[in-house]
Order: C-alpha cells, then sequence, then structure tokens
C-alpha cells in the first residue's frame, strides 16, 4: 500500500512540474515589457560604442514626395512590361501630344525626331515611365551618349529605381547608393512606413528619431551580432509570416537557445529523476507483485500436488475393498447392493478427479486454465441421460432435434453436477433439467422452486458456482442466473 502511494504522490508531483515547466517555456517565447527595455538598451549602448559606417539621409537623397515612387515597389516588374508604346515607323503624327508631355517627349527623342532632351528632364517627375523603368534607366540602355557614361550615371543616381541601382555598373555608384542596391522592395516599404531598425545581409540600419524625415546610421551587420554574443539575444531579418520573440521594424529578434537551455537544465534534471523515480517504483511494484503472485501459486500447485498424491493411497485402497466386497453379492440384500453400487462410482468419481488434477500439474506447455480432452458425443440426449441417471426425481426436458456434440465428457459432467447437486442442496423440488437449442449453443436450464436472490446467500453455493464458471468459460460457453423460481442456465458451444 505504501509503494502505491508514493507512486500516486510522486506522479502528481510530477505533472505540477511538468506543467510549470510547459508555462515557463511557452512564456519564453514572447517578449515582456523588461525584455523591451533591455532590447532598447542593448541597441543604443551599441550606437554609442560602434562608429557607424556612413550616415544615410534618404530625405536629401530622395527630397520630395515625387521621389518616392523610385524607391517604391513597381506592381509590374519592367523586365516583363512592354519597353515602348509604338514602334517609331508606326508613329503617325509624330507628335501626337504636347512637349510638355514627358512620355511623348522621351518617344520623340527616342524615334530621333528631336537631337537633345529638354534641360532638366529628368529631374523632374514624374520619374518612370509607362513602361514601368525610370527614364533614366531608360536613357543609360538606349547606349547613347552621354548616357552611357559614369559620370552621367553618377551624376544621376537618385532619379534610377533602386531596382535598377544593381543593374549599373559597379564603379558608377557611391558608397551610399552600394548599400540602397543592396535593398529589396521589403526593405524600402520599411523605411517609407518609418521602421526604426532595418537588417540586410551585410548591414544594419536604425534611424535617428531626433533628426526629422528618413536619417539612418549603417552598422556592419557582423559588427552588431559581435556585440550581442555575451547577451541573449540575437537579430534576425524580419519576414512576414515568421514567428519572432520582438518584432523591431524590419529586425526580428529572437532569445538566444543558449539561454533558454541553461533555464532548461534544472527543471529538465527535475522531470528527468522524478520519471526515474516513478520507473523505478513502478518496476519494484511489480516485481514485488509477480514474485508474491508466482509464491502464491507455486503454494496452491504444492497443495494440490500433496492433496493429489494423498488421495492416491485411500481410493486405491476404497477400489480393493470394493472388489472384495462385490465377491460376497451372492448373500448380500438388494438394497444394500444398491448403496455399494453408489459408493463405487462415487471412489470412482474421486479416482477421476486424481488422474486429472495430476494431469493439469503435468502440463506445462498448456496457455489456458485446463486442459480438455474434446470428444465429439453422437447423441446428447443420450449424454444427458447418463449424466442424470443417479439423481432420483429430477425432470429431464431432451432436446426437440437431438443432435452431436463437441464436449469434454468430465469437465462438462462436474458442470451439470455441481448445478444440479446445489439445487437439491439449497434449492426447493420439483427440479427440472430442460435442454434447448440456442443458436450455436446448447442451453442447459437447472430449475428448482427455491428464491436465492444472490450467490452469496447460501454457504458453499458460491464456490460451486465459481468452480462451474470458470469451467464453462474455458469451454467457450457461459453461465447465468435467473430469480423467482432459482434458474441457472449454462451455454455450451455445440462445436468447439
Amino acid at each position: 500500500m505504501r509503494t502505491y502511494l508514493s507512486l500516486i504522490i510522486t506522479a502528481i508531483l510530477l505533472s505540477f512540474l511538468t506543467a510549470y515547466f510547459a508555462l515557463n517555456l511557452q512564456r519564453e517565447q514572447f517578449a515582456e515589457p523588461h525584455d523591451l527595455v533591455r532590447l532598447q538598451k542593448l541597441s543604443f549602448k551599441f550606437q554609442l560604442k560602434t562608429r557607424p559606417l556612413m550616415e544615410l539621409d534618404l530625405s536629401a537623397m530622395y527630397p520630395t514626395r515625387g521621389y518616392f515612387q523610385l524607391i517604391q515597389s513597381i506592381p509590374t516588374p519592367f523586365s516583363q512590361a512592354p519597353r515602348f508604346s509604338k514602334r517609331c515607323g508606326q508613329r503617325a503624327n509624330r507628335m501626337t501630344k504636347s512637349l510638355t508631355d514627358k512620355v511623348e517627349i522621351w518617344e520623340t527623342f527616342r524615334c530621333q525626331e528631336i537631337r537633345e532632351l529638354p534641360e532638366y528632364f529628368f529631374e523632374f517627375p514624374p520619374f518612370i515611365h509607362d513602361s514601368g523603368e525610370s527614364y533614366a534607366y531608360l536613357a543609360y540602355t538606349s547606349g547613347m551618349a552621354p548616357f552611357n557614361d559614369s559620370s552621367w550615371i553618377k551624376k544621376n543616381l537618385n532619379f534610377f529605381h533602386i531596382s535598377e541601382l544593381r543593374l549599373l555598373p559597379v564603379d558608377s555608384l557611391d558608397e551610399r547608393f552600394k548599400i540602397l542596391a543592396g535593398l529589396d522592395n521589403a526593405h524600402f516599404e520599411g523605411i517609407i512606413s518609418g521602421n526604426t531598425a532595418l537588417l540586410t545581409n551585410e548591414f544594419y540600419l536604425v534611424k535617428k528619431q531626433q533628426k526629422a524625415g528618413h536619417f539612418y546610421s549603417v552598422y556592419r551587420r557582423m559588427e552588431f551580432e559581435r556585440f550581442l554574443n555575451s547577451y541573449s539575444y540575437y537579430p534576425k531579418e524580419f519576414k512576414l509570416g515568421e514567428a519572432c520573440f520582438y518584432q523591431e521594424g524590419g529586425v526580428c529578434w529572437q532569445r538566444n537557445s543558449n539561454n533558454i537551455l541553461q533555464k532548461l537544465r534544472p527543471s529538465s534534471t527535475i522531470i528527468f529523476a522524478s520519471s526515474v523515480l516513478i520507473l523505478v517504483l513502478v518496476s519494484l511494484s511489480l516485481y514485488s507483485r509477480i514474485k508474491m503472485q508466482n509464491k502464491e501459486e507455486e503454494r496452491k500447485r504444492h497443495a494440490l500436488r500433496v492433496l493429489t498424491h494423498e488421495l492416491r493411497t485411500p481410493v486405491a485402497n476404497l477400489l480393493l475393498q470394493i472388489e472384495e466386497i462385490n465377491k460376497k453379492s451372492h448373500d448380500r440384500d438388494p438394497a444394500l447392493q444398491e448403496e455399494l453400487l453408489k459408493m463405487e462410482g462415487e471412489i470412482y468419481r474421486l479416482k477421476r478427479l486424481a488422474e486429472k488434477s495430476s494431469s493439469y500439474l503435468n502440463s506445462a506447455q498448456d496457455k489456458g486454465l485446463i486442459t480438455f480432452d474434446m470428444k465429439e458425443v453422437p447423441s446428447f440426449n443420450e449424454l444427458m441421460e447418463s449424466l442424470l441417471e443417479s439423481y432420483q426425481g429430477i425432470q429431464l426436458q431432451k432436446l426437440e432435434a437431438d443432435q452431436r456434440v463437441v464436449v469434454d465428457v468430465y469437465w462438462f459432467s462436474i458442470c451439470l453436477k455441481n448445478l444440479v447437486e446445489n439445487a437439491i442442496a439449497h434449492g426447493a423440488r420439483p427440479i427440472q433439467v430442460q435442454c434447448t437449442a440456442d443458436g450455436s449453443y446448447v442451453r442447459i436450464d437447472v430449475i428448482d422452486q427455491g428464491t436465492i436472490k444472490a450467490i452469496s446467500d447460501s454457504a458453499g453455493l458460491g464456490m460451486g458456482l465459481s468452480i462451474v464458471e470458470n469451467i464453462i468459460e474455458e469451454m467457450k460457453g457461459k453461465l447465468t442466473q435467473g430469480t423467482s423460481p432459482t434458474r441457472f442456465s449454462l451455454y455450451l458451444k455445440a462445436n468447439v
């Protein structure tokens, strides 16, 4: 009892510890107010200790709202858009619109209907052609002078769309535009939205809150990550749909797994130790229980061996004495002779019981409770008559249509005789035995006029019924009970 109580207490304790650990681990996945304060302090500390590569003033590079179309994503990629609306030869009226229309001016220049573009052509919006390319990039790819010259490109870099910067010659980009060339549409959307921090493959950009516009300090990402190595956080580039411990603009902050593991180890140790303790206690309990059961089984088998062995001698002596008495049966009273025959039958019954018990003890390979010797009996009605022959006053109702059965006659006789003798000893006459075919079973009802309400109502009745129930279940049958009048029904499988 103490072992089981210890197991229950340990299991409850382990459940609480597991729940506590799970809640703490879940809390580690979300930032709390003190985490936000610490992250702000770390970012500020890094900026104080580290000199930026440069200050990137996007408001100066793209001074008006019209310039923002150069850093916004274009719905139709220019690589897939038609570069021009019409071929030059198909332009019927040469100038279909006024020269104040920027598209028409460019188309007129492209088709060499005018030799030069107006002064400051690239400096006034719109900066993007209908094809989706910037006018500066269209000029560069035209191959015309001076648009293909590096000096002209450097002078007009802020008129190219940011997606076109990576397509320009590297030597034509200054340091600012080299950084911009490494940004993608998501980064620039973040800039337009006013994100306070951005993270690219190479750089860490931090917005200066004290300055108006889009003013960013640019640091190398490697330096920022090296600075954070000694802390319990690390940055990643934010991607839509990605889980973050805390999102700061375009930066996705995560908890350092080493820190989580440090908190995990004590809890893991406790849970592991508790689990081992439960396993040990369960193993000890099972070992103790199995050992006790084996000892009890061995004690019962030993008692049965002794009983079987001791029965053999008196049974043998009784049989010899019956034989001697039978030799002198010529001068014996018929009534006495009948009683002696009954006695002889009971002695043989006792002998068979001893033999079956011995057989049971010697069958080491048996899987069931009892070893059966199943044989086919051609007539069930004749079997019932022979088994009930020795009982006086028992009314037998046979099967309407006799049938064969496969049964161990000895064990079936024990079941039937137990029920009949229980009815004689504990019931009231008349006693009837009714046989009925019931599907794949043959039902034998033993009915008396008693009023037994439960098996425990009469001493000795429960033990006999328990024996019958165990035997009939091993034979794939079943036993049921009814009251008023008392009825015990034995279902015998007709073909086993």
